[in-house]
């Protein structure tokens, strides 16, 4: 990250990349026992506590990013619930979750999905309305929506049982494998094959 301090302010490191690393970081020290990663994850997620709320050169949005990557870095970690709820709501204070863009919805309906009970509810409607809007652009839709738009469709079946959830991640999963190509890179999208 390239940041510079400055009145003792940090400028030009991008906040939500930061919490995005703590969430990858808590995924690693809890899936192989790494004590170094859970460490790490500790210490971003409370520099990104005592330093968000100061942070000036960012909008709303990307500190309602910031704040949903800590909580889904909160909630891997296997810490409990609360701190992942306290992330969220730190997020909805700047940014309501269904105001943001599709990744950021599909990473706040994800949390919400993760914690479960009553915001499970919410997190359904969130990939439903983001899943309605992307049929209707997926020709043209950001690769960097389908992981997560399968990601959650997963979630929300393991979560709920319901089949469509399962099902819709599933094709959107095959269409998103059969476009990719034997380099790595992905062809244009096209409808052909898609999802419908």
């Amino acid at each position: 990250f390239l940041m510079w301090e400055q009145e003792g302010r940090v400028h030009g490191m991008n906040w939500p990349r930061l919490a995005f690393t703590a969430l990858a970081l808590a995924e690693i020290g809890k899936s192989f026992n790494r004590r170094d990663c859970t460490e790490a994850w500790k210490r971003i997620d409370n520099y990104i506590k005592n330093g968000l709320a100061d942070v000036l050169f960012i909008q709303p949005q990307e500190k309602a990013l910031t704040a949903l990557y800590a909580g889904r870095a909160a909630f891997a970690a296997g810490t409990n619930s609360n701190l992942a709820r306290e992330w969220f709501l730190v997020s909805e204070q700047y940014c309501q979750v269904e105001k943001l863009d599709p990744i950021g919805k599909l990473q706040g309906a994800m949390l919400l999905a993760e914690l479960g009970g009553e915001s499970l509810e919410r997190a359904q409607t969130i990939w439903t309305s983001t899943y309605q809007e992307w049929l209707k652009v997926r020709d043209s839709a950001q690769l960097a929506l389908y992981p997560e738009i399968i990601a959650l469709g997963a979630e929300l079946f393991r979560k709920t049982k319901n089949h469509f959830f399962r099902d819709q991640a599933i094709l959107i999963a095959d269409w998103y494998a059969r476009t990719q190509n034997s380099d790595g890179s992905y062809s244009a999208p096209s409808s052909e094959g898609g999802v419908v």
